[in-house]
């Protein structure tokens, strides 16, 4: 069993463990970040820290996270990122589903499926520093 946070994106639910989740809050002005990989979407001011808003591919597609659009801001050991989000659905405990693929869908159906915070922030870390290296290379 898990406590979570269930949002929704586009038509599909996601979950997120409520350990990494700091704040559900509204995205402020983001600051584009001139040549950063694709993984970062942009970064925010969120209560005088400058967080970066992670672009999540599976999640966002095309769709570029706005000012005004709400976000789950996660914490993994003191690293921070926003998640753009369309809505909070519920905050809950969920089991693991059967097929391992996710947590189980109370209301039946399709799994939920669970975000890696640590991975995705893992991720975003790789992709900054890919692009250093490259840019430090004459």
């Amino acid at each position: 069993m898990k406590n979570v946070i269930v949002f929704a994106h586009g038509a599909a639910r996601y979950a997120i463990e409520l350990r990494w989740v700091r704040e559900v809050s509204t995205l402020g002005h983001i600051t584009p970040v001139p040549r950063s990989q694709e993984e970062i979407a942009g970064v925010v001011n969120f209560h005088g820290a400058i967080v970066p808003v992670l672009k999540i591919a599976s999640l966002d597609g095309d769709r570029p996270a706005r000012t005004g659009d709400a976000a789950v801001l996660i914490e993994v050991e003191g690293a921070r990122a926003a998640i753009r989000i369309d809505n909070v659905h519920s905050v809950c405990t969920l089991d693991d589903a059967e097929d391992g693929l996710g947590l189980a869908n109370p209301a039946g159906g399709d799994s939920i499926p669970l975000l890696d915070p640590p991975a995705l922030i893992r991720d975003a870390i790789a992709a900054s520093q890919r692009l250093s290296t490259a840019s430090a290379m004459p």
